[in-house]
């Protein structure tokens, strides 16, 4: 065999290699139809272009097919690459106008938060002066209606000494312990002292026996009497104004409180309901910042698989399909016209 005729056949030998590899790999025919064509294809391209037989031919066309389907199979999966990474930037835009709208939102509700919470705070200082004004009306009331009690409970015990024990007595005279015990309720009930020593003189004898100046004494002893009635009544009846003034005070006290106590209510509601949504939104955004750190390790990763598919596609173009289509144009080598008749087309076949 001659230099020429060796260095073609391994030259085609190395092609060979390279399309029977990408046979091999085809999708598109069943394994026994890959290794058949494998098998030709040695036969069908060892022989030269212009000699080839029509089974050669066809074996040819049919390998052309399974190339040309594998070719399009990666030029499909790379526009489908492609079209994935050209969305790639909108929806980046996408995911990171998400977290600024979250940021928005958690800003506003923070801002409702902060109000909210000078609000409940200033609720709550209405609250706590209007309950001190309801304890202070109430002392107030308490004091006054004391008071209140002690001049109605004075009348009463003076009606009812002056009724049951000295009426009588001044009237009719008594004994000695009757006229003791008039002595003794005078004093609980602060008359003068001069005035009590001269009444029970006066007191001690009978009716009959009573002089002027004892019947005087009785006499002041009664108006002395009416005296500190009218004046009780007086005290009690100018008392009635104050008393209607300070349970209105008290009843108006008890309102705003109550007014203060919900509205209390109302701001601290507010305020846990945007703490609530403040919470809602904080978790948004942390969702949507963890969305973009992934999203962008998936778009990295789509854009390592749309360089990978190129390259597929770009070394099956220069590798298998361009060895292929160097088979196919396989022709005689030209020679001087007396050395050609010595170069014969060999056909070449793998090793399996």
């Amino acid at each position: 065999m001659s230099t020429v005729k060796k260095q073609a056949n391994k030259q085609n030998k190395s092609l060979l290699n390279s399309v029977t590899q990408a046979i091999i790999s085809a999708d598109a025919i069943p394994d026994p139809a890959k290794n058949m064509l494998s098998n030709m294809l040695g036969l069908a391209t060892g022989t030269y272009k212009e000699e080839r037989a029509p089974f050669q031919i066809e074996v040819i066309g049919m390998v052309q097919q399974v190339l040309d389907a594998s070719e399009a199979s990666l030029e499909q999966k790379c526009k489908a690459q492609d079209k994935i990474c050209d969305e790639l930037p909108a929806q980046e835009q996408q995911a990171e106008s998400a977290v600024q709208e979250c940021e928005a939102k958690l800003a506003a509700e923070q801002a409702v938060t902060m109000t909210a919470k000078r609000e409940l705070a200033e609720a709550a200082q209405q609250y706590k002066s209007a309950a001190k004004t309801v304890d202070q009306c109430r002392t107030v009331q308490h004091a006054a209606e004391v008071d209140y009690e002690s001049l109605l409970q004075k009348k009463e015990k003076l009606e009812t000494a002056f009724t049951n024990i000295f009426e009588r007595v001044l009237q009719e005279g008594g004994t000695k312990e009757a006229v003791d015990n008039v002595v003794v309720t005078l004093k609980k009930l602060q008359y003068e002292e001069n005035s009590i020593m001269a009444a029970r003189t006066a007191l001690l004898k009978e009716v009959t026996d009573r002089s002027p100046f004892d019947a005087m004494v009785i006499k002041e002893l009664q108006d002395a009497t009416s005296r500190k009635l009218g004046s009780l009544d007086s005290a009690i009846q100018a008392e009635e104004p104050a008393r209607r003034d300070r349970v209105e005070a008290m009843s108006s006290a008890e309102a705003s409180a109550d007014k203060a106590k919900q509205g209390q209510i109302r701001c601290a509601k507010r305020y846990t309901d945007s703490l609530a949504g403040e919470a809602v939104w904080e978790r948004s955004l942390s969702s949507a910042k963890r969305h973009v750190v992934e999203f962008r390790k998936e778009a990295s990763k789509q854009q390592r698989m749309r360089e990978k598919l190129a390259n597929e596609l770009h070394f099956f173009q220069s590798g298998p399909k361009a060895s292929f289509m160097d088979l196919v144009e396989y022709t005689a080598p030209s020679f001087p016209t007396e050395a050609a008749s010595e170069v014969e087309p060999v056909p070449v076949a793998l090793d399996f």
